[in-house]
């Protein structure tokens, strides 16, 4: 018997296109029992996205044109089941609080950003 591997919906979201060219081609996604499902290069293309999309995880930036990642969260959260890791440049600790609230997965640090 075959054993079927469930893959995973991943939504990237980044307003820089180099980080967003390096998330899609650095990672092994396949690896990880994941897909692109699609790329969004502000909050409200990301809240597009992901209503449209459904996927099981968002990476997304914080500070980003339109709507910010953490409004992007607010808006979708309570309508879309999705677990979510932030990718953030900005260590403001204000900003991790807010999305522990919003029940963020995780919340990385993007290296050699000026603060």
């Amino acid at each position: 018997m075959e054993r079927v591997v469930k893959m995973y919906k991943v939504l990237l979201v980044e307003d820089e296109e180099m980080i967003m060219k390096s998330m899609q081609f650095l990672v092994n996604w396949t690896e990880l029992s994941c897909v692109i499902c699609g790329c969004a290069h502000n909050g409200r293309e990301g809240i597009q996205q992901i209503h449209a999309l459904h996927p099981d995880i968002v990476v997304t930036d914080i500070r980003m044109p339109y709507a910010d990642g953490l409004k992007m969260l607010e808006e979708t959260k309570s309508q879309c089941d999705y677990e979510t890791v932030i990718m953030s440049g900005y260590e403001e600790f204000d900003y991790a609080q807010k999305a522990i609230r919003l029940g963020v997965s995780d919340y990385l640090l993007k290296i050699g950003r000026a603060h």
